[in-house]
């Protein structure tokens, strides 16, 4: 329900920061008055302060004042570029944190769980998603959310997307027209991608988006409008990016990489070996969560690897946890 307490809303609040592996809770003070969320406290980045705004907005919040987190870097020490002492969460732990901020995600579905037809499974950090949920674009955010909840190290999403009713008015188009009319619509009223040609076709409600765009984020932008659109059951994004290697020595990238990885929030550049072999970047050693594995990855890629060997392992996973993304 919308109409929730003070107190309620107070410790939602605390539980998704607590849970979250991207935000050390530990100096962040939560008050809630009238359904207004204030944060107070030291963070250590601009990132973290907006995050923490970000997982603040739960169901019955109608406001979030975050002015009150004083942004800190000299805590990155104390604070999580990864926390060094590991933790054990029981899966019983992680069923319940993933019911909750399921429960109360807005992004997700505001009602019960069981009533927007997910189900959690959890064995030994791994989660297994199922169910249903209306569109592409709840599916994505319950992903999201369980791969940023500590002591997952693996997440297997099987939830389907099952779209209510959608009435088509004109009797000589079918659903499949209609849909690919509102992607090219919302496609075209977007601010980040209407200036590109975005080809559109759907096929029993699979969209499929072709043509070319000047950037990984615009091509990630236009997936995420089209996630919005009910009647969508799959995305199919085959949308190029104009942007080719650039050729640099292998000292040169990897001086760089350990750069990016120094002043990185999300991963703890001590932690990690970086190699380069004709700009292949290999990564070992260890992180505490998939969600700081993946920024390293994104990290030597910024700084200009041709290839990226994650070889990391999560602090929560198995120890052969070596792959190649």
């Amino acid at each position: 329900s919308k109409d929730r307490s003070d107190d309620q809303i107070r410790e939602e609040v605390r539980s998704r920061l607590q849970w979250d592996v991207r935000v050390d809770p530990s100096d962040i003070d939560v008050a809630v008055k009238d359904g207004k969320v204030s944060l107070s406290g030291t963070v250590l980045s601009a990132r973290d302060k907006s995050l923490a705004a970000t997982l603040a907005w739960v169901t019955g919040v109608n406001g979030v004042d975050a002015e009150g987190l004083t942004v800190d870097w000299k805590t990155a020490e104390k604070q999580a570029k990864g926390q060094k002492k590991k933790k054990d969460y029981s899966d019983e732990d992680i069923a319940s944190a993933l019911r909750q901020a399921f429960r109360y995600s807005p992004r997700v579905i505001p009602a019960d769980v069981e009533d927007s037809g997910i189900e959690i499974y959890v064995d030994s950090g791994k989660v297994v998603l199922d169910g249903t949920v209306s569109n592409v674009m709840a599916r994505r955010a319950a992903e999201e959310i369980a791969w940023n909840t500590r002591g997952v190290w693996n997440v297997r999403n099987h939830i389907k997307v099952r779209p209510g009713v959608i009435s088509v008015r004109d009797p000589m188009m079918d659903l499949d027209e209609l849909i690919g009319n509102r992607v090219r619509m919302a496609l075209l009223n977007d601010p980040y991608v209407d200036q590109h040609q975005i080809g559109v076709s759907v096929t029993s409600g699979a969209v499929r988006l072709s043509g070319t765009v000047d950037t990984d984020f615009e091509k990630r932008q236009a997936a995420e409008v089209v996630s919005r659109l009910t009647g969508v059951v799959v995305i199919n994004n085959n949308l190029d990016v104009r942007k080719a290697w650039t050729l640099k020595p292998d000292r040169e990238i990897r001086e760089d990489v350990r750069d990016e990885l120094f002043w990185s929030p999300f991963v703890d550049a001590e932690d990690i070996s970086v190699t380069v072999d004709d700009g292949v970047v290999t990564l070992e050693g260890t992180v505490v969560s998939m969600e700081n594995r993946r920024a390293a990855t994104k990290n030597a890629y910024d700084a200009g690897a041709k290839t990226v060997r994650n070889r990391l392992k999560v602090e929560y996973g198995p120890e052969e946890m070596v792959d190649a993304d």
